[in-house]
């Protein structure tokens, strides 16, 4: 499935008829957070959310 983490809509329809998750969507090492902090935060904090909250609402 194509789509976008930070995207809840999306991340609610991926998660639909199966029964394992792999998130493996990050921007990768700290040490970039300072230069887009609010790319890294979407990215990481809210996009990780989102699949966390996606797959406990279809029951994966």
């Amino acid at each position: 499935m194509l789509g976008d983490i930070r995207d809840p809509e999306v991340m609610l329809a991926a998660t639909r008829k199966i029964d394992v998750v792999v998130h493996a969507a990050a921007l990768p090492g700290i040490h970039l957070a300072h230069y887009k902090p609010d790319d890294f935060w979407q990215l990481n904090v809210t996009g990780t959310h989102n699949v966390y909250q996606s797959a406990l609402k279809n029951h994966v």
